[in-house]
């Protein structure tokens, strides 16, 4: 009987994560159909393909799905797109033929990042 108990309190749990997750989800978008229709989104980095969400002081992607926590940083969108556009300046003022390529990665341990990197001049640059 325990085990019935058992088996339908992980049943229960599975089925509200997977609702709490359904719901983050339809939140996330229509945030970005939000940011997209004020014109303000900040495109993701990473993916290309969504425009970044900034809640609470994370900040996320939807369509990655990846989170970083940016209270500490008190980093906001605004902020970010600047940051941004100083890592692309600076890295085309080098005259690097390459490209960046940014990835949400363990920069160090216990603290997550969005990085650029450079194969061909070896730039690697925290960005948040």
């Amino acid at each position: 009987e325990a085990a019935l108990w058992d088996e339908v309190a992980a049943t229960q749990l599975a089925e509200l994560v997977a609702y709490e997750e359904q719901e983050l989800i339809a939140v996330l978008e229509q945030a970005e159909r939000h940011a997209s229709d004020e014109g303000g989104g900040v495109p993701c980095p990473v993916c290309h393909s969504a425009n970044l969400v900034h809640m609470s002081g994370v900040l996320c992607c939807p369509a990655e799905r990846w989170q970083l926590d940016v209270r500490a940083e008190s980093v906001t969108l605004l902020a970010l797109r600047a940051q941004l556009a100083a890592v692309y300046e600076a890295h085309t003022q080098s005259s690097c033929p390459g490209r960046l390529v940014f990835s949400v990665e363990e920069a160090v341990p216990g603290f997550r990042a969005m990085v650029a990197r450079c194969a061909a001049c070896q730039l690697l640059s925290i960005v948040v």
